[in-house]
């Protein structure tokens, strides 16, 4: 992560240093926070999912120790009273599963060192670096164009203490790491393509942004390769017309001892219109038979529900895609006190409830397993004008492969 913050912080430098022309604070200054406040628009409107539970689920206590494999097809103890899953918030030992779906619903979760746990948290993250792009056209004047993008060329951005500050406030990032008058370089191009109209790239890492920001829509992908050979990409797709938002992040090894590394998929839609929520999530993989693999569907009414389904499957498994072993397990849970409804099923549809799907079926199975296989594709760690979420629907959501 700390290398990650160094990344943002490089972004900011960057357009802070560009030249300063004649125009650089007339017509453009109107639109100067465009980047920022659509940094907040699109993390406060995925950030509406996770009003699926109301209650704070974390606080739920544990009276046990034991550490069990789920049983299909109920959670019984394990939900709310007996440790089954490994901490995600310090990996210290182990907690309840409703302690565990707490995590994954609260937007502001992040674990003892400081990193992000869930796909709220590694969204915002990777769209930080934008954010601070936003924050350098505000602090350092940078020449905006009539649409409130940062112009054409490349800017030199030099670190203050002011800046840094201001990062820290607006962007959640940490400059710590970057002495006072370090500076960087960002370029900013058309993106040769209709889906996105600018794309940021940097000098000092391996990191590139596709971004359309109008009225109607925004579209935000962008691409990460770190020095260890680690990739990860991060698609938003939020159409302001229809009101329906789409996530997907991928986070994997990329290297050939991705074997022995961590997983993670997220993929989040939510049609507010029709107050329609759900969330697919895979994390874990490692071939370390001491650390589980975790994957669920989650759906539910974040402003009208009063519960939701849940479908999950833990493994505790050395094969190769960790979709062999694990028992079903479903559950209808009180939106008000995470308490369970049904143990053993999904929630009905209602007007207040949706069943959300069952985390086992078979297009959920094939398309994990091409995603687990594929894992040492470098190519998950790049971007294009042409990349962008593969699917429309939260149906396809649960079936339709993303391309490297």
């Amino acid at each position: 992560m700390k290398k990650r913050y160094l990344l943002l912080l490089a972004v900011l430098m960057q357009t802070l240093g560009c030249s300063k022309s004649s125009d650089s604070n007339n017509a453009g200054i109107d639109n100067s926070k465009l980047i920022t406040s659509t940094f907040t628009e699109v993390n406060t409107q995925a950030a509406k999912v996770a009003k699926i539970a109301d209650a704070d689920l974390t606080t739920s206590n544990t009276s046990s120790l034991g550490i069990g494999i789920l049983s299909a097809p109920n959670f019984g103890n394990f939900w709310s009273t007996t440790d089954a899953t490994n901490d995600v918030y310090d990996n210290s030992g182990y907690i309840t599963i409703k302690k565990y779906m707490g995590y994954q619903l609260n937007p502001d979760a992040k674990r003892t060192n400081g990193s992000d746990l869930n796909v709220f948290g590694r969204m915002k993250n990777a769209l930080a670096i934008f954010c601070a792009v936003g924050v350098a056209t505000q602090e350092a004047g940078v020449s905006i164009d009539s649409a409130g993008y940062p112009t054409n060329g490349q800017h030199t951005v030099t670190f203050t203490a002011a800046l840094k500050a201001s990062m820290n406030t607006t962007c959640g990032i940490s400059p710590d790491n970057i002495p006072d008058g370090t500076a960087m370089k960002l370029t900013v191009e058309d993106s040769g393509g209709s889906l996105y109209v600018k794309k940021f790239s940097f000098d000092v890492f391996r990191q590139v942004y596709f971004v359309k920001m109008t009225s109607d829509e925004i579209n935000i992908t962008t691409a990460e390769t770190t020095d260890s050979g680690g990739v990860s990409r991060t698609m938003v797709a939020w159409n302001k017309s229809t009101k329906v938002m789409r996530v997907e992040y991928n986070s994997l090894q990329g290297t050939a001892s991705a074997s022995s590394a961590g997983v993670y998929l997220y993929r989040l839609y939510y049609d507010e219109t029709n107050d329609d929520g759900q969330i697919l999530s895979t994390e874990g993989g490692s071939s370390d038979s001491s650390l589980k693999s975790i994957r669920y569907v989650l759906a539910g009414k974040p402003s009208t529900g009063d519960a939701f389904s849940i479908s999950m499957i833990q493994d505790q498994d050395t094969t190769t895609n960790h979709l062999n072993n694990g028992a079903l397990t479903e559950a209808c849970v009180s939106s008000s006190n995470g308490n369970l409804i049904t143990d053993g099923s999904r929630c009905a549809e209602t007007s207040s409830r949706t069943a959300g799907a069952a985390i086992n079926q078979s297009s959920i199975v094939t398309l994990l397993g091409n995603y687990y296989s594929d894992r040492t594709n470098t190519a998950w760690g790049t971007a294009d004008a042409n990349t962008t979420i593969s699917w429309s629907t939260k149906t396809e959501m649960l079936s339709v492969a993303s391309e490297p």
